[in-house]
């Protein structure tokens, strides 16, 4: 290997190594655009709106997952997915409207006659409960 390819391939190798530590520090994207596309896909599966508590954990973007659960809310108040996600959300960010979401998400799941929902719920009420 001649010195400037020599060179050239430990400047390549540092420039990698630069890239992936920024890209590490960043932390992972945050990307709520795929969660906003299975809702509206989706509305009626609780696996829509996990969508935002998962990208909320990966990325810690409590935050911006608790104001778009917020807007769904507003668009469709009483929605039981809505409130069972964001009542993780807020569980997760250490905020106080975890307790009653988690029993507003009961109760919707109740009404609706889902028993699985209210279950989950429930449980997690249940498990909030005992910290």
């Amino acid at each position: 290997m001649t010195g400037l390819r020599a060179l050239a391939v430990v400047l390549a190798v540092a420039a990698a190594a630069v890239a992936t530590r920024a890209g590490a520090a960043a932390g992972p994207a945050v990307d709520f655009g795929r969660c906003e596309a299975a809702v509206n896909q989706h509305p009626e599966r609780s696996e829509s709106f996990r969508c935002f508590w998962e990208v909320a954990r990966a990325g810690k973007a409590w935050d911006e997952a608790a104001r778009r659960l917020d807007a769904h809310l507003a668009r469709s108040p009483g929605n039981p997915r809505a409130q069972l996600t964001l009542a993780w959300v807020e569980w997760d960010r250490g905020a106080g409207r975890a307790e009653s979401l988690f029993r507003d998400a009961a109760a919707g799941f109740a009404a609706a006659s889902d028993a699985n929902g209210e279950v989950f719920a429930r449980l997690g009420l249940a498990w909030f409960l005992r910290r």
